[in-house]
């Protein structure tokens, strides 16, 4: 079942499913995230604020705007 990257609870892992904004899809890709990998949400800062998720060894921060457009499978 795929669910918006926004709907994962803190301390809960997905694996990106599909990015619905072409824009974002190039800019996440240059970050290292693509669909088929695995993340876990680690924070989420107050008034939507960035959040932080971590992809294997990697640790980043991303805008909660975004969170709308990323579709995960809760894993």
């Amino acid at each position: 079942m795929r669910i918006k990257l926004s709907k994962l609870q803190i301390g809960e892992s997905g694996k990106i499913e599909q990015i619905l904004d072409k824009g974002l899809m190039n800019r996440l890709y240059e970050m290292g995230i693509r669909p088929g990998q695995r993340i876990k949400l680690l924070n989420h800062a107050p008034f939507m604020g960035p959040i932080t998720i971590q992809s294997g060894q990697m640790t980043l921060a991303i805008r909660a705007t975004y969170l709308k457009y990323i579709l995960v499978s809760k894993q």
